[in-house]
């Protein structure tokens, strides 16, 4: 499964602003960004077929910083964002009735 998306040019302009580790010092940022490249690499087989080799070597490149952060500190991401969505959803279904 691949999903090619056209961001807006915009969107794309703005990101260049952005560093992955403007991202992952934010404290805001951190855990959400943790749990998405945990969750890219575990399901990039997923992915396979992307239409450019660039693709994969940033794959293989975003795996590797993911690696860097030890075990401990990425469990405690998933479960950080993990209870924010859960909270979110028991606080929105209280909220419908």
């Amino acid at each position: 499964m691949y999903l090619p998306q056209d961001l807006p040019e915009a969107a794309l302009t703005a990101a260049e602003e952005i560093t992955l580790r403007d991202l992952l010092e934010s404290p805001s940022h951190q855990a959400w960004l943790l749990s998405a490249l945990g969750n890219a690499a575990k399901f990039s087989s997923d992915f396979k077929g992307a239409e450019s080799h660039l693709d994969e070597y940033l794959q293989f490149k975003t795996h590797k910083v993911f690696a860097e952060v030890p075990y401990e500190q990425r469990m405690a991401s998933f479960q950080a964002t993990n209870t924010l969505i859960r909270n979110h959803k028991i606080s929105s279904n209280n909220a419908n009735g």
